[in-house]
């Protein structure tokens, strides 16, 4: 299952999210634990130019892409696997009439700064897409045109020079199968490319997961781990990963100032048009893992115990070991309809399951069948997709979602 193709010409920015820096960490060791280093950092990044994505990763990409300038230990081609959870934002988020645009959160600042460090004349960027088992491949982001200079020839039809492909990774942590009865959450690799194979990985995510146990293998060496998966898949001769993904307060926010103002006037539509009990919006409308996050702080300290963790290795075989360079706390807006069609991919299958369970139940009392778990299912996503923020206003300023950033390497 892959796509070789290059970039589409675009001069749209990403408008999927808006990052701002706050505080940078400064010679400080992720969790205090010895067996993990943490470089210092040269200072924060500051912005506060709400639109520029480009700004508040830069520090970061920066110096997971630093050894570029040692470029001959890439060949002249890089490779790089990219996730975003829980899953790529399709290129096709613009409704009929809008002008469709790149809304691919960091991933597109990420390849933009690759390719302005490198000779794009003289080399080849892989990138490889880690995404769900149903995703399409016409959905896959693209990166951004390769930037002219007075040396590098520009990329035309003839000339490619970046090459993306997509391979399926299974949602190991999917705990319900079409017909809501939960599956058995069996463990095994998910790796989208041979170990120790990319020279970089983005994994991204910004809002919270679908479950407690997710979150929890997040940092456990054994898996089942988005997280081990890309570190695994670095190379030994510094791959660098860079990991993004909401604290707490993060979590807390989203659900507030962006989920609630629309699911709970629709849930509240749905129960009252249908004569249904309030406990069926309550399950609906509550995400189990949003209280079970980290702070920043805990968030770093888990990084940095699950390093210690692979670094100390299962077998005298495993020679490589887990850096964290790079650290720091940044806050970000999300678009309406990026968070909408994250949360539509990563909740049907509860809604489903929910939905099917209360009917089912409700059935043996009342023997009503006017209503079905399908169609309450479409109502409830269809309302998440196209309602308008309760007051009509979108989240302010003030409502940024708290994210982690954290640049890691690997070495033998």
């Amino acid at each position: 299952m892959s796509s070789g193709a290059t970039a589409p010409k675009t001069s749209d920015e990403p408008l999927g999210l808006n990052l701002v820096a706050t505080t940078s960490i400064m010679s400080e060791n992720a969790g205090g634990d010895s067996n993990v280093a943490t470089t210092s950092d040269s200072g924060g990044i500051i912005s506060s130019d709400y639109r520029d994505i480009r700004s508040c990763l830069e520090q970061a990409i920066d110096l997971a892409v630093s050894d570029l300038a040692k470029a001959p230990k890439y060949g002249n081609t890089i490779k790089v696997v990219a996730q975003t959870m829980p899953s790529p934002i399709s290129r096709q988020v613009g409704q009929s009439g809008e002008k469709v645009v790149n809304l691919t959160s960091a991933f597109s600042a990420f390849i933009g700064i690759l390719q302005a460090k490198i000779d794009t004349a003289a080399t080849y960027i892989t990138i490889t897409h880690a995404v769900p088992a149903n995703f399409a491949l016409t959905s896959l982001p693209s990166s951004p045109p390769t930037t002219p200079s007075g040396s590098v020839m520009q990329e035309d039809y003839f000339t490619p020079r970046v090459f993306s492909s997509a391979v399926p990774v299974a949602n190991r942590h999917d705990t319900f199968t079409r017909r809501g009865v939960k599956s058995p959450a069996a463990w095994s690799p998910g790796l989208a490319v041979p170990p120790a194979t990319s020279d970089f990985a983005l994994l991204e995510r910004y809002i919270p997961p679908a479950t407690i146990l997710e979150y929890d293998d997040l940092f456990l060496p054994t898996g089942p781990s988005a997280l081990v998966d890309r570190l695994m898949e670095l190379s030994t001769d510094r791959g660098t990963l860079l990991f993004i993904y909401p604290t707490k307060a993060g979590a807390q926010t989203f659900v507030s100032k962006y989920l609630n103002p629309v699911l709970e006037p629709v849930l509240r539509s749905v129960t009252t048009g249908h004569c249904l009990t309030a406990d069926i919006g309550v399950n609906i409308g509550t995400m189990e893992a949003v209280e079970h996050l980290a702070t920043f702080d805990g968030l770093k300290r888990n990084v940095s115990i699950l390093l210690k963790g692979l670094n100390r290795g299962t077998d005298s075989t495993n020679l490589s070991h887990y850096t964290i360079t790079h650290t720091n706390k940044a806050v970000v807006h999300i678009h309406r309809k990026v968070w909408a069609q994250w949360y539509i991919k990563q909740e049907t299958p509860k809604i489903r399951h929910v939905t099917t369970e209360y009917l089912s139940k409700a059935r043996l009392l009342t023997g009503d069948e006017n209503v079905s778990y399908g169609m309450l299912t479409r109502e409830i996503l269809e309302g998440v997709e196209h309602r308008s923020y309760a007051g009509g206003e979108a989240p302010g300023e003030d409502s940024a979602i708290e994210v982690g950033i954290f640049v890691i390497q690997r070495s033998a």
